[in-house]
């Protein structure tokens, strides 16, 4: 069950009013109405709305069984750290949560999943990589969890990619695309994080490859999903990967410090700590490069 007075609580604590508090994020009424426990706004509500007051969704946890929409929560939350590369909080979070209390079987691979991609992201060695990724391409022949088995994929492929094993990753990334490719124009909802994932990764890895152009298209694919479901999450590595793309196409120095720039401002907005350090330094060296 979810803590509803410490939320409550640590709003006044901060001396925010209800419409300070949801301003850029949802009506006052719809915060009104989880105050008084009538009803529970989206998981994307809730976690901005926690972060504005400085707790996690974990903090609202008073130590009963999670119930299913609680877990999801975490799940949700651990993925948008994952996406701003705030690894130090993924691990923190995914510590917090006790697989053998996850009772639905999707929601037990979304767990392995994301507890898989952290440890790629970090550069952990294969072995527990694939221990994480080993429950889901378990349930390869499960109904309507293929896609959890495709995300594994691509995890699997940007491991050897960052160990310079080009054969293997080339596999992966092949399986990936083709699945990538038959998605539905509209997905939405959860599904949006697995889409964003697949769109990044496969352009980073085609940008890997030198081919620029289909590394663009897939950003465009990306940006225009950010922009429809209003994720941002992802924002500041597309840009980013757009402007390096755009610098190795040789584009007008416009076209490069406008995805520069782009990628600064949001990564200042996601706190994107990692995005704001790589642009510094990609500017640095490019205007440098202009100047000669």
């Amino acid at each position: 069950m979810m803590n509803i007075q410490k939320f409550v609580a640590q709003r006044k604590k901060l001396g925010l009013t209800q419409v300070t508090l949801c301003q850029g994020i949802c009506t006052q009424a719809t915060l009104s109405k989880f105050e008084r426990g009538s009803q529970l706004p989206s998981l994307a509500i809730l976690t901005q709305l926690c972060a504005r007051l400085g707790l996690g969704l974990d903090d609202l946890d008073d130590g009963e069984i999670l119930t299913l929409r609680t877990i999801k929560a975490r799940l949700a939350e651990i993925e948008e750290n994952l996406m701003v590369e705030d690894f130090p909080k993924v691990k923190q979070l995914l510590k917090k949560i006790d697989v053998s209390q996850i009772k639905t079987k999707e929601e037990v691979l979304r767990y392995y999943l994301l507890e898989g991609m952290t440890n790629v992201l970090t550069n952990q060695p294969l072995g527990r990589v694939t221990a994480s990724f080993n429950p889901i391409l378990k349930a390869l022949d499960t109904n309507n969890l293929s896609l959890y088995v495709y995300l594994a994929y691509l995890g699997e492929g940007i491991f050897y990619m960052r160990h310079d094993a080009s054969r293997q990753a080339h596999f992966f990334f092949h399986k990936v695309e083709r699945f990538f490719n038959k998605l539905p124009k509209k997905i939405g909802g959860e599904l949006t994080y697995a889409y964003l994932t697949m769109a990044y990764f496969l352009a980073e890895y085609h940008s890997l490859m030198a081919d620029f152009e289909e590394s663009n298209r897939l950003i465009k694919l990306a940006l225009a999903k950010c922009a429809s479901s209003h994720r941002t999450y992802y924002l500041p590595r597309l840009k980013l990967l757009e402007a390096e793309n755009n610098l190795n196409l040789k584009k007008d120095n416009q076209v490069i410090l406008e995805a520069l720039e782009d990628a600064r401002a949001f990564a200042r907005l996601n706190n994107n700590n990692a995005v704001q350090l790589q642009v510094a330094a990609l500017l640095r060296s490019y205007q440098r490069l202009v100047l000669d």
